[in-house]
């Protein structure tokens, strides 16, 4: 592959792509990455960490390379030894955004060597504003001026110290909750310069894996493989086992919940695929206890099999109590044809409407409202069908190849 006519992909460093151990953003790319095997526009390389399983995959692509970073197993004890020693003097529930913090320095200073001899065409980086530190070194900056993007999936509080890389980038956001904020947040600093561009481009999924299976079987496969009678609804919360997606206080609505039809399917870890178990996991195993007939926790569970899950549930509960910029777990469930109850935070209403979801506001009474969605619902049939329609709709508007064909324009990659 020609490097000077590539276009290189830059991930966060934690986690690999293709996206063996999940993460929403690891799935996108991935996405992204699986279109371009079929249209084959665009001559890619994804700069990855290493694990056995994605390098093994990788072997599937003919039109993205991958140059994976195989993190020394001294660089991990470091991470492991400075994470334990912060775990016992930090209390805090996002222990785990300390966890791997000498794996990124790694994992920066080798890419920016790469990325300096293969001299790409263009750098994006997907939602890793953290790894624009790697232009300080080998005059990457000025190697690639007017070359950046940066692909921004999240509210973006801090800049970390790369402001002024930022503000010579082309930058495309998620949503224009994530935009808007941006923009604030840039002009509220004594430098105001914005950067070079700023867009929106909304995130989709593979709608043809989402519907390729139908409902009807799927719910039969569901039922069967966590052992749920074939009569109870399945409500599905799907995503981390953090606070900030509300799953607390979803388990919590539970004891609010009138209709006894339901089997609540519990689809995440705490720290996507790997063992964390964080103080936040604990205090949940607390929380289910006296409801532990009515959840099934099923761990962790490889992206290639979630759309089965979508399709075999009846009702996605997404409490998110935090600004989600484009939750992919909403998008997933629209595309599947699943009602949704979510939150009207961040930029979630610009993917969820009325008419496909109920947005709830999270005030102290939405622990209450939370079961009271659910039990209208669990028996109201002629809404459900009305918002599996809508989503439907919806849909057809949220395709990957829209999404893919958007990204390349946004990229200025010729075809």
């Amino acid at each position: 592959m020609n490097k000077d006519t590539t276009t290189a992909i830059i991930t966060t460093g934690l986690l690999p792509v293709p996206s063996v151990l999940g993460g929403a953003v690891e799935s996108l790319t991935q996405n992204f990455i699986d279109e371009n095997e079929r249209q084959k526009k665009a001559q890619l390389v994804v700069y990855s960490v290493f694990t056995p399983e994605a390098a093994s995959r990788a072997d599937q692509y003919d039109h993205t390379d991958f140059v994976f970073i195989k993190i020394p197993k001294f660089v991990a004890w470091l991470d492991r030894i400075v994470y334990g020693i912060l775990h016992i003097l930090i209390k805090t529930q996002r222990i785990s955004s300390f966890r791997a913090g000498f794996q990124r320095i790694y994992f920066m200073q080798s890419v920016s060597r790469r990325i300096a001899k293969n001299n790409h065409e263009k750098i994006l980086f997907e939602n890793a504003i953290v790894q624009m530190h790697l232009l300080r070194w080998h005059r990457n900056s000025r190697r690639y001026e007017g070359r950046v993007y940066v692909h921004v999936h999240n509210e973006i509080t801090n800049f970390f110290g790369v402001r002024r890389y930022l503000a010579d980038a082309n930058v495309i956001t998620v949503s224009e909750f994530v935009k808007n904020s941006l923009i604030a947040k840039m002009n509220s600093s004594n430098d105001r310069q914005l950067p070079r561009s700023i867009s929106v481009l909304r995130n989709a999924v593979d709608n043809k894996k989402f519907t390729a299976i139908t409902r009807v079987n799927a719910s039969r496969q569901l039922h069967h493989k966590y052992n749920i009678a074939a009569s109870k609804r399945i409500l599905l919360f799907s995503g981390r086992l953090t606070p900030e997606k509300g799953i607390d206080v979803l388990i919590k609505a539970l004891g609010r919940i009138e209709n006894d039809n339901y089997q609540l399917l519990v689809v995440g870890s705490s720290f996507f695929g790997t063992d964390i178990t964080s103080p936040f996991l604990k205090e949940l195993r607390q929380l289910v206890q006296p409801y532990l007939e009515r959840v099934t926790f099923t761990g962790f569970v490889d992206y290639s099999q979630m759309p089965v899950i979508y399709r075999g549930a009846d009702i996605a509960v997404l409490p998110s109590v935090w600004n989600d910029a484009a939750p992919l777990t909403v998008i997933e469930s629209i595309t599947a044809g699943l009602p949704v109850i979510t939150t009207n935070r961040g930029g979630i209403p610009e993917y969820a409407s009325d008419k496909t979801a109920i947005l709830l506001e999270t005030d102290d009474h939405l622990e209450r409202n939370l079961a009271q969605a659910i039990d209208k619902l669990l028996v109201d049939e002629n809404t459900l069908q009305d918002m599996r329609q809508s989503s439907r709709v919806v849909a057809k508007n949220m395709t990957l190849n829209g999404y893919y064909n958007d990204l390349l324009r946004k990229l200025d990659v010729d075809d």
